[in-house]
């Protein structure tokens, strides 16, 4: 009989630790309180650090059917104003002549005030290699710190979010899910699903641009949020209401290019009021002139219908701020 009831205890005892552990301790509170708690807290962020994983598949268009991955790691400084990404991301497409191509990119990049922006490519290959991605041309923008500019420009204003959206999810969104208590690398946190809220993400824009002295379509920009349809899960921490992750899926946006974009990202944020300085290039060159860069050596070399050489470098300089996919960066 003793023996019985030691080995039932000597049994129970892991089992009751194991689910003391597994549950998650939180006052319980309206979703609406959480995310204007939310809402408040990411105005006082100076520093954060986050991680980013992604997915994209595409079909139609100039770059006909592919896709590519990115994982992202980088640190906020100053309220945001100052970003540093390091960027592991492959991309599958067809280019202008038709040849499928594979492309690996290590990336790093430094953006201050969304109006700077800094890039270095640590590592390009291309499967195959040739045409834009010819052995020249990839040693040439390889090893440089390369820097954009868009003070004085009229960039136009995308739906694709800065890092600020990331910190100002809650602002943005209407739950339609309180899916309970969660933990996030061992926080508690309150979990929701949500939906992108449209009028709300337009109302942020639009301050957004105001606040950057920049004019917007804002018929377009209605069309374009429209177009998002994006529907994700929210973890805000039970502790002191920061947001520590975001998870988001955008099923068919439409490009100007005509492709079909498919979207899918998880984003983890942490070392709220900790994360490390970040360091600035010592040494920068602008980004030459892509018509020189990708054309010089071989004037036959072609890019995807409907893609100019000028679209290569505005690309990068108008997005510059962009540091997530949607909303997911």
């Amino acid at each position: 009989m003793m023996w019985t009831m030691i080995c039932r205890r000597f049994v129970a005892l892991p089992l009751l630790l194991l689910f003391g552990a597994c549950r998650v301790d939180a006052p319980a509170l309206p979703f609406e309180e959480v995310l204007r708690n939310a809402v408040m807290v990411s105005q006082t962020v100076t520093s954060a650090a986050f991680r980013t994983d992604a997915s994209i598949a595409f079909r139609g268009g100039s770059f006909g059917d592919g896709g590519g991955n990115l994982h992202l790691q980088g640190t906020i400084n100053d309220g945001g104003r100052l970003v540093a990404t390091a960027v592991d991301g492959s991309l599958r497409f067809r280019d202008g002549e038709g040849q499928d191509r594979t492309v690996r990119a290590l990336l790093d990049t430094v953006s201050v005030n969304a109006q700077r922006f800094y890039l270095m490519i640590r590592s390009l290959v291309a499967d195959p290699s040739g045409g834009i991605f010819d052995a020249t041309t990839v040693q040439r923008l390889q090893g440089v710190w390369w820097e954009f500019s868009r003070e004085g420009s009229e960039a136009d204003l995308t739906v694709a979010p800065s890092i600020r959206l990331l910190q100002a999810q809650a602002s943005v969104v209407t739950v339609t899910r309180d899916l309970g208590v969660d933990r996030v690398d061992g926080v508690p946190a309150y979990h929701y699903a949500v939906v992108l809220d449209p009028e709300r993400f337009f109302v942020y824009m639009q301050a957004l641009a105001e606040e950057r002295g920049e004019q917007i379509d804002e018929q377009e920009l209605r069309t374009q949020i429209q177009s998002l349809q994006a529907t994700g899960e929210l973890w805000i921490s039970a502790q002191d209401f920061h947001l520590l992750r975001a998870d988001w899926e955008i099923p068919s946006l439409r490009m100007t290019e005509g492709s079909l974009v498919r979207v899918e990202s998880s984003t983890v944020l942490s070392q709220y009021g900790a994360a490390p300085a970040i360091q600035m290039p010592a040494q920068s060159q602008p980004f030459p002139d892509p018509a020189t860069m990708f054309f010089e050596t071989d004037p036959d070399r072609s890019l995807p219908q409907g893609v100019s050489p000028s679209d290569l470098r505005s690309a990068v300089g108008e997005n510059a701020d962009t540091a997530i996919f949607p909303p997911s960066e």
